[in-house]
Order: C-alpha cells, then structure tokens, then sequence
C-alpha cells in the first residue's frame, strides 16, 4: 500500500513477490495478484501504445483490484477511488526516473561500440 505510486522500487517488487506467501489461502487477494503478475508479464504493442500509457493504465486497474482485496482481507474499507488517486508521487521523481533511464541507454550504447562518444577540445592553445 505505502510503495503502491513507485513501481519501480525495490519495496514495491519485495511486497509484491511476498503477496503468495502472506495471504496464502485468501483465494480472491491471490487471483487477483495472479492477474496482475500476468499483466506484467505481458510485453506492450510499442506500434499501438509507444509510450505504455494503457499498458500502465492496466498495471494501475489491476494493483487498485489487488489492494482492494487485501484491504477486504484484513478488514479494512478503502474505496478503489482512494486506493487508486490517494497516493503522492512528486513529478519530479517521474522526471528523475526519465533522465536516469535516458543516461542509462545512452552509456550502453557508447559502451557496447553502437555510439560513437563525442569529445571537443575547447581552449586558448589549440593548435
């Protein structure tokens, strides 16, 4: 729940992994990560969504599914409303996240030999 808008860090994919193992028996908490963890499985069509907007939109509907069982489970009573837009995610981090895997994919293409690495020789003593 407290890792639900940063997907990508380690907390989300622990909690994730450890959903089987925790509500072992809850049938409806273990379909419905089943249907999520298939989800993520599943490669988005980059031709027809080459930003992974609905293939996100998807991951979103399925966690907001899987956490209102959870919730259920522990008897808690979370609207999927609530489980789905009452989390913070300053767009910031998105930014960060964007430029890191930016810099990431530009360093292996220069080390795997794909691109070339520029370099200017700036000064007063060139010759």
């Amino acid at each position: 729940m407290a890792n639900r808008a940063s997907r990508l860090s380690p907390a989300y994919v622990q909690a994730l992994n450890g959903i089987e193992t925790e509500f072992f028996g809850q049938a409806r908490v273990i379909e419905a990560w089943r249907s999520l963890v298939d989800h993520l499985y599943t490669p988005h069509d980059p031709v027809a969504d080459p930003n992974l907007a609905h293939w996100n939109e998807r991951v979103t509907d399925l966690l907001t599914d899987l956490l209102h069982e959870m919730a259920e489970s522990l008897d808690y009573h979370f609207d999927k409303v609530t489980l789905k837009k009452s989390a913070y995610y300053p767009t910031g981090w998105g930014v960060v996240e964007g430029e890191q895997a930016k810099l990431r994919q530009s360093a292996i293409k220069v080390f795997e030999g794909e691109k070339p690495l520029k370099v200017e020789v700036t000064g007063q003593n060139q010759r």
